[in-house]
């Protein structure tokens, strides 16, 4: 459980952080709030994933939210566009392709 909140705080910190850039007109590239995006879908699969096995087959008992919130989590990651989508468009803003040079006349 200790593990689990750490990972929900250092996803917290993330967003917030981003947010906050947002909201003072100081956010400065694409990349802190998909990486925000990333990180908060992967941590809400990562967690609810963790809590489904300690609770074992009880877990997914209807009178629990448990099951619902781990599929609510994975949906999360495919849709909107998808985490594997936004991976690379981040990495393709961290390593643009080299200009090509221009020949001079």
């Amino acid at each position: 459980m200790a593990e689990l909140s750490v990972a929900i705080e250092r996803s917290r910190a993330l967003l917030y952080s981003d947010a906050s850039a947002f909201d003072r007109d100081q956010a400065t590239s694409v990349p802190a709030c998909s990486q925000a995006k990333v990180a908060c879908s992967e941590t809400a699969v990562h967690v609810t994933s963790e809590i489904m096995g300690m609770g074992g087959g009880s877990a997914y008992a209807r009178r629990l939210p448990f099951d619902r919130y781990l599929r609510d989590a994975r949906a999360g990651v495919v849709m909107g566009i998808t985490n594997d989508v936004i991976l690379g468009n981040i990495a393709g803003m961290l390593f643009p392709p080299p200009k090509k040079a221009t020949k001079a006349s």
